[in-house]
Order: C-alpha cells, then sequence, then structure tokens
C-alpha cells in the first residue's frame, strides 16, 4: 500500500494537477457508464508524459491498467486498484502531412477517418464506424467492409515495459487477423502513422 501512495506522490509532481485523480469512478469513462472508482486515475497528454508514467509506475512496482476511450468495457462495482492510466481526450491530436496522418492514439477511429476525408485522403473509409480509439484498433487490426488497418498503417510509437520509446514498421507489428505484436510483448501504443492516397474529396 505504501508502495502504491509513493506512486501517486510522484506521478503527482510530475503531471499536471488536473492530470491524477484519485477515486475516479470508472462510470465516467466507459461507453457503458459502469464501474466503481479507480485508486488513481491518471491522464497524460504527450509521449514525453506518458513515458514519464510507466517509468513511475514500474520504479513503484504498482498494478496498473491501461484504458483507451473505454468502448464495451465492463469494470465492476468495486473499481479498479493501483493506477488506471488513460490515453484517450487528452492523447488525441491528429494532424496531417502531405498523405501521411499522425494520431496520437487517444484519437477515436472515426475522428481520424473524418480528418483524412477533410484532408481529401483515401484509404481509410471502411473505419469511420468502427468504435473505439485508433490504438485500440491498431491493437486488434481491427477491420470492416473488407478494410483492416494494418493496410494504411506505416508505423507505430510504442512504450515497453522498460519505459523506452520503440517505434516499429507495419511488418515489425506482425498484423494478422484481430492481431498484432501488441498483444504479445506488452508494448502501450502511443502514436500511429498512417500512410493513404489522395482522392476525390466530394466522393
Amino acid at each position: 500500500m505504501q508502495n502504491l501512495q509513493d506512486c501517486i506522490d510522484e506521478l503527482k509532481q510530475s503531471l499536471p494537477q488536473d492530470a491524477v485523480l484519485l477515486n475516479e469512478p470508472m462510470s465516467k469513462h466507459t461507453t457503458f457508464k459502469i464501474g466503481g472508482p479507480a485508486d488513481c486515475f491518471v491522464m497524460p497528454s504527450t509521449v514525453e508524459e506518458a513515458v514519464s508514467v510507466i517509468k513511475i509506475i514500474r520504479k513503484y512496482d504498482v498494478p496498473f491498467t491501461m484504458l483507451g476511450n473505454g468502448s464495451n468495457l465492463l469494470v465492476m462495482d468495486k473499481g479498479i486498484r493501483g493506477i488506471v492510466v488513460n490515453l484517450n481526450e487528452r492523447f488525441a491530436k491528429i494532424t496531417q502531412d502531405g498523405t501521411t496522418i499522425h494520431a496520437q492514439c487517444g484519437a477515436l477511429m472515426a475522428d481520424v477517418s473524418k480528418f483524412a476525408g477533410a484532408c481529401g485522403l483515401t484509404g481509410i473509409e471502411f473505419a469511420v464506424g468502427i468504435p473505439g480509439s485508433i490504438g485500440g484498433c491498431i491493437f486488434m487490426n481491427a477491420g470492416a467492409y473488407d478494410g483492416e488497418i494494418k493496410n494504411v498503417v506505416k508505423s507505430v510509437t510504442t512504450v515497453n515495459k522498460n519505459g523506452e520509446v520503440v517505434h516499429y514498421t507495419n511488418e515489425q507489428a506482425q498484423f494478422g487477423y484481430r492481431h498484432s505484436a501488441f498483444q504479445d510483448n506488452g508494448d502501450l501504443i502511443l502514436e500511429v502513422e498512417l500512410e493513404l492516397s489522395f482522392g476525390d474529396k466530394e466522393a
């Protein structure tokens, strides 16, 4: 218990005051609106903050749970012990560079698809109706309407168990049917690069 308190104290020192919440109801962060409190709910907004959070958690060896958009997630009334690291609304920046879309893992898949369309980029229309975040879509290689996210992924940036930032190419991500390397290696997905093509915006 002391390890958890020491961990929380250091997280408070490392992040903005409003980014570390105690006894936060999980019902506020799941699409089903159920779930008891998390001991500590942490919301980093940059890669640097996310890496710092993981390093602090590892330092004190406390249990932690990763949370994205909370889509279709069931949390018990007793809540979640330890630290919940939430990469959602504060970790959802989307930008464009030519035919490349850069998205933080908390960006909703629908928002990424609509952003691409607004930029006149094609290749990810299939994903506009997929619920959840792009991080979750990468984790499970989500797909719909004969399309899969693996077909447009250029690279994936993660933080590993040692708090090190790792960059994966599409091939290194080992995408398969509803599967990726991140289900096996425990890396936490932070950012994604998608390679699309210019198309007819009106179409």
